[in-house]
């Protein structure tokens, strides 16, 4: 591992640092992470984080809470709890 390459894994700027040759299998595994997942929970995610740019602190904790509220109130939000109280995967509904 290079010296930059140990430092951006240091400092936070990486999550995970593979040999060329395993690379493949750690993006797999991280889309694996993923793909199960809420459809409207990950693009509400990505909205809340892309429309933080320029908020403070405080905004930015506001603005969060009112995400969280919003998609807390999605039929995803519903089906989550329900696969969860019933111990099976869920099925999205996308809304």
């Amino acid at each position: 591992m290079s010296r930059s390459t140990r430092r951006a894994r240091d400092i936070g700027l990486v999550n995970h640092v593979v040999p060329y040759g395993e690379l493949d299998a750690k993006v797999d595994w991280l889309l694996a992470r993923v793909i199960d997942k809420s459809p409207v929970g990950i693009r509400r995610g990505k909205y809340t984080l892309s429309a933080m740019g320029g908020m403070s602190f405080e905004q930015r904790m506001a603005f969060t809470e009112s995400q969280v509220a919003l998609c807390a109130n999605t039929e995803d939000a519903q089906e989550g709890v329900a696969s969860f109280n019933e111990r099976r995967p869920p099925v999205w509904p996308n809304r």
